[in-house]
């Protein structure tokens, strides 16, 4: 039913987001330190977590070979 093409797919996205909760995990803050920041400081701390976890998703995607113009067709 799925060949070989969604195999790969799929490995590719698995690990791409097993690297991207790693470093999630890595850069996040601590729970008391988080509470304890004003609202301007953990929103500028939450766009920089975000923003690291969607370059290292887009990351590992690209060195694992996968091609994002074919996303878009």
């Amino acid at each position: 039913m799925f060949n070989r093409g969604w195999q790969r797919f799929g490995l590719q996205v698995f690990l791409a987001n097993g690297a991207m909760c790693g470093v999630l995990v890595l850069i996040s803050p601590d729970q008391v330190a988080w509470l304890v920041m004003p609202f301007w400081e953990r929103l500028g701390v939450m766009l920089l977590i975000c923003a690291g976890g969607a370059a290292t998703y887009a990351a590992v995607l690209q060195f694992l070979g996968f091609k994002f113009k074919q996303m878009v067709r």
